[in-house]
């Protein structure tokens, strides 16, 4: 029986969430900048999506860990 069902969830599906997620703040940040017509929105969308992008990568590997390392095989 699977007791921690949202741990193998991220592990399973954590990158794929990760690159999600981090290409629709990349697409608001485009979408932004291509209503106002100001670049900077565009880039601050790209480095939001970028260190996002990172961040749960960072996360979804120490959820990795700490199955290896504290849950029973």
């Amino acid at each position: 029986m699977n007791h921690y069902p949202m741990l193998y969830l991220l592990v399973r599906w954590g990158q794929p969430i990760a690159v999600a997620l981090a290409c629709l703040i990349a697409a608001a940040g485009i979408w932004a900048a291509s209503s106002s017509g100001n670049l900077l929105w565009g880039l601050l969308g790209l480095g939001a999506a970028a260190i996002g992008y990172g961040l749960l990568l960072s996360y979804v590997e120490l959820v990795k860990l700490v199955m290896d390392m504290l849950l029973p095989k």
